[in-house]
């Protein structure tokens, strides 16, 4: 457990993440006490969110395609997926 958690961790998965190891290691941030986990796919260009006390009971949210996400609680941070994803198209 760290002794010290992010208030945001940002995940990229590469093509040999497993699952069952990025919810190991979610778990363990958002019981921490990590505010928010992001997960993004560059390959599906998918983002998900995960804020809460654990896994089990974190709250989710998918967004993907032309999506604009707002980061609660962190008030002025959005992400637009077009942009976050711009960089593969190039």
């Amino acid at each position: 457990m760290p002794r010290i958690a992010p208030d945001i961790v940002v995940e990229i998965l590469s093509p040999d993440d497993r699952r069952i190891d990025l919810g190991d290691k979610l778990d363990v941030y958002l019981q921490a006490g990590t505010t928010l986990a992001l997960v993004v796919n560059p390959r599906t260009r998918i983002v998900e969110t995960f804020s809460g006390p654990d896994l089990v009971h974190a709250r989710q949210a998918t967004y993907c395609g032309e999506d604009i996400t707002t980061c609660e609680p962190f008030e002025g941070l959005t992400l637009a997926l077009r942009d976050l994803f711009a960089a593969i198209d190039s």
